[in-house]
Protein backbone atom coordinates (compact mmCIF):
# COMPACT_ATOMS: atom_id res chain seq x y z
CA UNK A 1 0.00 0.00 0.00
CA UNK A 2 1.33 3.26 -0.75
CA UNK A 3 2.09 5.94 1.72
CA UNK A 4 -0.22 8.67 2.83
CA UNK A 5 1.69 11.96 1.02
CA UNK A 6 2.92 14.25 3.54
CA UNK A 7 5.18 17.15 4.28
CA UNK A 8 8.90 15.95 3.52
CA UNK A 9 11.31 16.85 5.89
CA UNK A 10 14.95 16.02 4.22
CA UNK A 11 18.42 16.17 6.09
CA UNK A 12 21.36 15.41 4.00
CA UNK A 13 24.23 13.93 4.57
CA UNK A 14 27.63 14.76 3.47
CA UNK A 15 30.48 12.52 2.24
CA UNK A 16 32.22 11.89 5.51
CA UNK A 17 29.32 11.10 7.83
CA UNK A 18 31.73 10.74 11.64
CA UNK A 19 32.70 12.64 14.54
CA UNK A 20 30.96 16.14 15.10
CA UNK A 21 29.50 16.05 10.97
CA UNK A 22 27.29 13.47 12.46
CA UNK A 23 26.60 14.74 16.17
CA UNK A 24 25.51 17.76 14.29
CA UNK A 25 22.41 15.42 12.60
CA UNK A 26 20.75 14.90 15.46
CA UNK A 27 19.53 18.47 15.51
CA UNK A 28 18.67 19.21 12.19
CA UNK A 29 16.67 15.68 12.33
CA UNK A 30 14.46 16.96 15.28
CA UNK A 31 13.81 20.33 13.58
CA UNK A 32 11.12 18.81 11.40
CA UNK A 33 7.80 20.30 11.46
CA UNK A 34 4.86 19.82 14.16
CA UNK A 35 2.11 17.27 12.56
CA UNK A 36 2.48 14.21 10.39
CA UNK A 37 5.82 14.77 8.33
CA UNK A 38 8.17 12.36 6.21
CA UNK A 39 11.65 12.38 7.76
CA UNK A 40 13.43 12.01 4.42
CA UNK A 41 17.11 10.66 5.21
CA UNK A 42 19.43 11.48 2.09
CA UNK A 43 22.79 9.52 2.28
CA UNK A 44 22.88 9.34 -1.46
CA UNK A 45 26.57 11.29 -1.14
CA UNK A 46 27.70 9.33 2.22
CA UNK A 47 31.35 7.26 0.87
CA UNK A 48 32.48 7.41 4.99
CA UNK A 49 30.52 6.70 8.51
CA UNK A 50 31.62 5.98 12.09
CA UNK A 51 29.75 4.13 14.69
CA UNK A 52 28.23 7.75 15.84
CA UNK A 53 27.11 8.27 12.87
CA UNK A 54 25.49 4.97 13.29
CA UNK A 55 23.99 5.61 16.87
CA UNK A 56 22.92 9.32 16.11
CA UNK A 57 20.94 8.42 12.61
CA UNK A 58 18.79 5.48 14.37
CA UNK A 59 18.21 7.71 17.65
CA UNK A 60 16.82 10.55 15.37
CA UNK A 61 14.90 8.52 13.45
CA UNK A 62 13.14 6.99 16.05
CA UNK A 63 12.37 10.24 18.22
CA UNK A 64 10.85 11.44 14.60
CA UNK A 65 8.51 8.32 14.14
CA UNK A 66 7.48 8.53 18.10
CA UNK A 67 7.35 12.27 17.96
CA UNK A 68 3.36 11.71 16.36
CA UNK A 69 1.68 9.27 15.36
CA UNK A 70 1.12 9.91 11.51
CA UNK A 71 5.08 10.54 11.08
CA UNK A 72 7.42 8.20 8.65
CA UNK A 73 10.74 8.08 7.83
CA UNK A 74 12.27 6.82 4.64
CA UNK A 75 16.37 6.41 4.06
CA UNK A 76 18.01 7.01 0.88
CA UNK A 77 20.57 4.85 0.15
CA UNK A 78 24.71 5.89 -0.53
CA UNK A 79 25.51 5.42 -4.12
CA UNK A 80 28.77 4.04 -3.17
CA UNK A 81 28.62 0.22 -2.97
CA UNK A 82 30.99 -0.04 0.21
CA UNK A 83 29.48 3.00 1.61
CA UNK A 84 26.05 1.68 1.44
CA UNK A 85 26.98 -1.90 3.22
CA UNK A 86 29.06 0.36 5.61
CA UNK A 87 26.00 2.31 6.78
CA UNK A 88 23.53 -0.13 6.10
CA UNK A 89 25.11 -2.20 8.61
CA UNK A 90 26.38 0.37 11.09
CA UNK A 91 22.03 1.60 10.93
CA UNK A 92 21.17 -2.20 10.94
CA UNK A 93 17.83 -3.34 10.42
CA UNK A 94 15.31 -0.38 9.77
CA UNK A 95 12.77 0.22 12.33
CA UNK A 96 8.93 0.17 11.84
CA UNK A 97 7.71 3.28 10.14
CA UNK A 98 10.78 3.71 8.05
CA UNK A 99 12.02 2.54 4.61
CA UNK A 100 14.84 2.46 2.19
CA UNK A 101 13.57 3.98 -0.99
CA UNK A 102 15.70 2.71 -3.79
CA UNK A 103 16.32 -0.44 -5.29
CA UNK A 104 19.90 -1.27 -4.76
CA UNK A 105 20.68 -5.35 -4.77
CA UNK A 106 21.31 -5.70 -1.32
CA UNK A 107 25.25 -4.89 -0.74
CA UNK A 108 27.50 -7.39 0.71
CA UNK A 109 27.70 -7.75 4.32
CA UNK A 110 30.31 -5.04 6.06
CA UNK A 111 32.30 -7.84 8.67
CA UNK A 112 34.14 -4.58 10.03
CA UNK A 113 30.50 -3.72 11.77
CA UNK A 114 30.58 -5.31 14.90
CA UNK A 115 27.44 -4.14 16.98
CA UNK A 116 24.59 -2.15 14.57
CA UNK A 117 22.51 0.92 15.98
CA UNK A 118 20.83 -0.62 18.50
CA UNK A 119 18.27 1.04 21.22
CA UNK A 120 18.78 -0.15 24.80
CA UNK A 121 15.51 -0.24 26.61
CA UNK A 122 16.90 -1.15 30.21
CA UNK A 123 19.32 -3.16 31.67
CA UNK A 124 18.63 -6.46 29.90
CA UNK A 125 19.69 -4.74 26.32
CA UNK A 126 22.25 -3.97 27.81
CA UNK A 127 23.68 -7.40 29.12
CA UNK A 128 22.90 -8.78 25.71
CA UNK A 129 24.92 -5.84 23.96
CA UNK A 130 27.66 -6.28 26.24
CA UNK A 131 28.00 -9.97 26.10
CA UNK A 132 28.01 -9.91 22.38
CA UNK A 133 31.24 -7.85 22.14
CA UNK A 134 32.79 -10.05 24.09
CA UNK A 135 33.31 -12.57 21.31
CA UNK A 136 37.08 -11.16 20.03
CA UNK A 137 36.75 -11.00 16.35
CA UNK A 138 40.14 -11.97 14.72
CA UNK A 139 39.40 -10.85 11.25
CA UNK A 140 39.57 -7.51 12.78
CA UNK A 141 42.26 -7.71 15.35
CA UNK A 142 39.69 -7.49 17.98
CA UNK A 143 41.97 -10.05 20.83
CA UNK A 144 40.35 -11.30 23.82
CA UNK A 145 41.58 -8.47 25.81
CA UNK A 146 40.00 -5.74 23.31
CA UNK A 147 37.00 -7.74 23.33
CA UNK A 148 36.99 -7.22 27.52
CA UNK A 149 37.67 -3.70 27.08
CA UNK A 150 35.16 -2.59 24.73
CA UNK A 151 32.47 -4.66 26.29
CA UNK A 152 33.53 -3.07 29.22
CA UNK A 153 33.39 1.14 27.53
CA UNK A 154 29.87 -0.18 26.57
CA UNK A 155 28.62 -1.15 29.95
CA UNK A 156 30.00 2.04 31.28
CA UNK A 157 28.89 4.78 28.44
CA UNK A 158 25.47 2.90 28.77
CA UNK A 159 24.92 2.95 32.34
CA UNK A 160 26.17 6.60 32.43
CA UNK A 161 23.01 6.81 29.93
CA UNK A 162 20.36 5.45 31.45
CA UNK A 163 21.19 6.92 35.08
CA UNK A 164 21.74 10.44 33.68
CA UNK A 165 19.31 10.80 30.65
CA UNK A 166 16.12 12.38 30.92
CA UNK A 167 14.48 11.43 27.81
CA UNK A 168 11.72 8.99 27.28
CA UNK A 169 13.68 7.82 24.13
CA UNK A 170 15.71 4.92 24.76
CA UNK A 171 20.09 5.59 24.33
CA UNK A 172 21.59 3.90 21.20
CA UNK A 173 24.63 1.84 21.28
CA UNK A 174 26.86 0.95 17.56
CA UNK A 175 30.05 -0.30 17.10
CA UNK A 176 32.63 -1.24 14.58
CA UNK A 177 36.42 -1.19 13.70
CA UNK A 178 37.67 1.61 11.26
CA UNK A 179 39.80 -0.29 8.79
CA UNK A 180 41.43 2.83 7.58
CA UNK A 181 42.54 4.42 11.44
CA UNK A 182 42.89 0.57 12.79
CA UNK A 183 40.99 1.51 15.84
CA UNK A 184 37.90 -0.26 17.38
CA UNK A 185 34.75 2.06 18.40
CA UNK A 186 32.31 1.94 20.27
CA UNK A 187 29.19 4.56 20.17
CA UNK A 188 26.88 5.28 23.09
CA UNK A 189 23.73 8.61 22.62
CA UNK A 190 21.03 9.42 24.00
CA UNK A 191 18.30 11.97 23.56
CA UNK A 192 19.23 14.36 26.18
CA UNK A 193 18.55 17.16 27.52
CA UNK A 194 22.21 18.16 27.24
CA UNK A 195 24.37 18.38 30.02
CA UNK A 196 25.33 22.44 29.97
CA UNK A 197 24.48 24.86 27.32
CA UNK A 198 26.92 27.77 26.12
CA UNK A 199 29.99 28.22 28.57
CA UNK A 200 28.69 26.04 30.88
CA UNK A 201 28.81 22.79 28.54
CA UNK A 202 32.86 22.84 28.63
CA UNK A 203 32.82 23.48 32.54
CA UNK A 204 30.48 20.85 32.84
CA UNK A 205 32.55 18.09 31.37
CA UNK A 206 35.36 19.16 33.44
CA UNK A 207 33.49 18.68 36.70
CA UNK A 208 32.37 15.40 35.49
CA UNK A 209 35.96 13.93 34.42
CA UNK A 210 37.42 15.55 37.74
CA UNK A 211 34.75 13.77 39.84
CA UNK A 212 35.08 10.03 38.04
CA UNK A 213 39.05 10.79 38.74
CA UNK A 214 38.38 11.53 42.38
CA UNK A 215 36.13 8.83 42.95
CA UNK A 216 37.27 5.75 41.00
CA UNK A 217 35.25 4.09 38.33
CA UNK A 218 32.94 5.34 35.92
CA UNK A 219 33.93 7.20 32.34
CA UNK A 220 37.13 8.54 33.52
CA UNK A 221 38.58 4.72 34.71
CA UNK A 222 38.10 3.50 31.06
CA UNK A 223 41.56 5.14 30.46
CA UNK A 224 43.27 3.89 33.48
CA UNK A 225 42.02 0.50 32.73
CA UNK A 226 43.32 0.97 28.99
CA UNK A 227 46.65 1.82 30.50
CA UNK A 228 47.16 -0.84 32.86
CA UNK A 229 46.47 -3.08 30.38
CA UNK A 230 49.03 -2.01 27.84
CA UNK A 231 46.23 -0.55 25.30
CA UNK A 232 46.27 2.57 23.01
CA UNK A 233 42.51 4.41 23.74
CA UNK A 234 40.83 7.57 23.60
CA UNK A 235 37.41 8.64 24.75
CA UNK A 236 35.12 11.26 23.25
CA UNK A 237 32.62 13.08 25.07
CA UNK A 238 30.18 15.60 23.54
CA UNK A 239 26.76 17.27 25.60
CA UNK A 240 25.90 20.50 24.15
CA UNK A 241 28.29 22.67 22.64
CA UNK A 242 30.99 21.04 24.92
CA UNK A 243 33.68 18.48 23.73
CA UNK A 244 36.38 16.70 25.92
CA UNK A 245 38.90 14.19 23.93
CA UNK A 246 40.95 12.47 26.27
CA UNK A 247 43.92 10.38 24.69
CA UNK A 248 47.22 11.03 27.01
CA UNK A 249 45.55 14.44 28.00
CA UNK A 250 42.40 15.85 28.53
CA UNK A 251 41.71 18.56 25.57
CA UNK A 252 38.40 20.66 25.66
CA UNK A 253 36.55 22.31 22.99
CA UNK A 254 33.38 24.04 21.74
CA UNK A 255 31.89 22.64 18.56
CA UNK A 256 27.93 22.32 17.19
CA UNK A 257 25.44 21.67 19.77
CA UNK A 258 24.55 18.23 20.57
CA UNK A 259 20.82 18.13 22.15
CA UNK A 260 21.95 15.48 24.49
CA UNK A 261 25.27 13.03 25.67
CA UNK A 262 27.33 11.30 23.98
CA UNK A 263 30.28 8.85 24.55
CA UNK A 264 32.75 7.30 22.19
CA UNK A 265 35.54 4.76 23.41
CA UNK A 266 38.17 3.90 20.57
CA UNK A 267 40.92 1.13 20.96
CA UNK A 268 43.95 2.00 18.51
CA UNK A 269 44.87 -1.09 17.12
Amino acid sequence: MAREKKPQHPVSLGSACRGDTALALLPQMRAAPAGPTELAVVASMVTDADPLAGAVLRLGIDGHIAAHRGNDASYWEPRDERARARLGDLLGPLPAGCEACQDYPAPRRDPNVLLPATPLRGPDDLTLAAEWLLHPQARVGMTVSHARLLSLALATLAENALLHSESDQSPTACAALDPLARSLEIAVVDAGPALGEGEQAEQVLRELIGSSRRVGGGLASLMAIAERRGIEASLLLASGPGRVRIRQQASYATRVHFPGFAGAFSIHL
